[in-house]
């Protein structure tokens, strides 16, 4: 599995990716996503939008979720980044 921090570098790029997916993308113009300038749709598979399931809050704390679960990332920094919560 890949790091997600290594795929998204940023919380808000991440949450964009979730929030539009495959679709939402596409539909901007966009043919990457992440740092690694991915294919959108490359591998075939597509990426729900959850926009229209999960509030912008949810999102972003699921992302949250995943980029200290899977990412290793540091959970203070990683609330603080993804807007859940405030720095010093």
């Amino acid at each position: 599995m890949t790091n997600v921090n290594n795929v998204f570098s940023r919380c808000s790029d991440h949450i964009e990716w979730v929030t539009l997916g495959t679709l939402g993308f596409q539909t901007a113009g966009r043919a990457t996503y992440g740092d690694t300038a991915k294919p959108v749709g490359g591998s075939g598979a597509v990426m729900p939008a959850y926009a229209t399931s999960l509030t912008p809050e949810q999102i972003a704390s699921v992302i949250a979720y995943e980029r200290v679960s899977f990412g290793g990332g540091e959970a203070e920094t990683v609330l603080v980044d993804c807007g859940l919560a405030e720095g010093e």
